[in-house]
């Protein structure tokens, strides 16, 4: 963004190797924030949030400053407005919170390279930062008292966060400069660097985070957030606590490795897989994992396994595949085979059409321990694998691509058949499902909808899905998105799924209505949910507290 009374663009954007770096351009007002560099500000990390390409922005300043704060001769009128005003939610302005924000939240850092003095506003600024690295030359201070105003970007909130409730009134009311060692004393920086290697060494934090499972950074950083706006403790405990308890997908890396970290960390939470794919393993390998985890969770952790499809199966894992729903049924009981031989000394004799466990020398045997043998739930679809999970299974994984209508209708009478096959009713059987969730502010509720109506129509697009969409009346709509699907016309694909659809597939609602709608689409069929978002507004997590 370029103003006539500033040579060049207020705000310069450069994205290398994954990473945005944003520069405020106004080097003789010391980078004041003008309304057009408040709105190129904006831009530019609203723009690096929606690219797929980048994974973390660098927020700096033109030497010699940071950011002196908000240009007082616009606000004063000395100087004509920079640029027009926008509408609310198009730009800087206040949120639902209160909190007037710089620049928009993304789901990815954004760190501070603080170059030099950021003052007042500046501050502001790069308190709404992730985290703030510093040059040796830089300086903090909050003038807002000198010049008798009062703050609205969060300093008393977020100052008070970093480095303690007294010393930011000190500061405050004083209105003193910090030193960036000082800063780093106090903890409102994260490091101190010589100014010549600020920008390198903040460009490795960010390739580090870069570097990274970008999905974990992104529900990480929610967390955080949300925690930071806990109102008590046991508040933030119980958002993390949804945090892990989220089913760890093992659809990009191993699904087993994080739950060890996961499983050291905690004592109370079920741990588990969603899922794990079984026919990319054998049944004696995986036995030994579930065994060794359950023995490491102290007996919380759930084995949730799934089929995956066939292309997958034969052309990414190289593995063989038969008819899946027997295939899963002969996997579970020869894992619980193995199982029942190194705890109780049974001879390991599974023989089946589809794998065969015979030999199984003494000094194979895992320790013995007292948790006893991994819960098991398996995940599908169609029928024939819901039986099978009511058959041979401790519960069942609903697919996100399901509906109330669907797990009524189908999911349940097909494992009430299952268990009746095994001579078992449905006490103790768990029914796990996972719902699109779309809540929180209007904006927010938007933004993830926009999200779901993608998801929905990638799953909507497969054939196997497509009984779910026949019982809806939607059959024409999967071969549409599936024929679009086919010739790579991605983007055009959401716009298929219309608000009744979206509705039958996602909750989408604010957060006081989300139990209400929760408990509607559970009632007698379903004993365990998670939601497929981002962590939960703490609005949320306080009415699903209330009974």
């Amino acid at each position: 963004m370029t103003h006539a009374a500033d040579a060049g663009p207020v705000v310069l954007v450069n994205v290398e190797d994954r990473i945005a770096t944003v520069t405020l351009n106004r080097p003789r007002a010391r980078n004041a924030l003008s309304r057009a560099v408040m709105h190129g500000l904006w831009d530019a990390v609203a723009a690096a949030g929606d690219d797929p390409g980048v994974a973390a922005v660098i927020l700096t300043g033109a030497d010699p400053a940071f950011c002196a704060g908000v240009d007082l001769k616009e606000v004063a009128g000395d100087a004509p407005p920079s640029v027009t005003p926008r509408d609310p939610g198009r730009g800087p302005g206040r949120d639902s919170g209160g909190l007037f924000r710089f620049f928009p939240v993304i789901g990815k850092p954004v760190i501070g390279a603080v170059n030099g003095v950021a003052v007042t506003g500046g501050l502001e600024v790069a308190l709404q930062c992730t985290f703030l690295v510093a040059s040796q030359r830089a300086r903090f201070a909050d003038t807002h008292a000198r010049l008798g105003v009062m703050p609205g970007g969060g300093i008393t909130v977020l100052m008070a966060q970093s480095i303690g409730l007294r010393r930011a009134i000190e500061l405050s009311l004083t209105g003193n400069f910090l030193t960036a060692d000082e800063a780093l004393r106090l903890g409102l920086v994260n490091h101190v660097v010589p100014h010549e290697e600020l920008l390198p060494f903040t460009r490795r934090l960010a390739a580090d985070i870069a570097g990274n499972d970008q999905d974990a950074v992104r529900r990480l950083l929610q967390h955080y957030r949300q925690v930071a706006s806990a109102g008590t403790l046991d508040e933030a405990h119980l958002i993390e606590g949804y945090l892990a308890e989220t089913w760890r997908p093992g659809t990009t890396q191993d699904p087993f490795l994080p739950l060890v970290l996961a499983a050291a960390s905690t004592e109370r939470i079920d741990l588990g897989t969603s899922i794990a794919v079984a026919f990319a393993r054998s049944p004696m390998s995986l036995a030994y994992t579930a065994y060794d985890l359950q023995r490491f969770c102290r007996g919380r952790f759930m084995l949730g396994l799934g089929s995956q499809v066939k292309a997958h199966i034969t052309r990414r894992f190289s593995m063989p595949w038969g008819r899946p729903a027997a295939q899963m049924r002969e996997f579970v009981l020869a894992m619980r085979a193995a199982w029942r031989c190194w705890s109780s000394g049974e001879p390991l004799n599974f023989d089946g059409e589809h794998y065969r466990h015979t030999l199984m020398p003494p000094s194979f045997i895992p320790a013995p321990h007292e948790y006893g043998m991994p819960q098991v739930l398996v995940a599908g679809v169609g029928d024939a694998m819901t039986r099978v999970a009511g058959q041979v299974a401790d519960g069942f994984l609903c697919h996100a691509f399901t509906t109330e209508r669907w797990i009524r209708e189908h999911t349940v009478p097909a494992l009430r058949e299952g268990r009746r096959r095994a001579g078992r009713e449905m006490d103790g059987f768990t029914v796990k499902a996972a719902f699109f969730l779309a809540t929180g502010t209007d904006e927010e509720i938007d933004a993830a909808a926009a999200q779901i109506r993608s998801h929905i129509a990638f799953y909507a697009s497969t054939p196997a899905y497509q009984p779910v969409l026949d019982l809806h009346g939607w059959g024409d709509v999967g071969s549409e998105l599936t024929r679009l699907s086919r010739e790579g016309r991605w983007a055009e694909m959401p716009r298929l799924v219309d608000d009744e659809m979206l509705e039958a597939f996602a909750i989408v609602a604010p957060p006081q209505e989300v139990s209400g709608r929760l408990a509607q689409r559970c009632a007698g069929v379903v004993n365990r949910v998670s939601f497929i978002s981002p962590t939960p507004p703490a609005a949320l997590l306080d009415a699903l507290r209330k009974p």
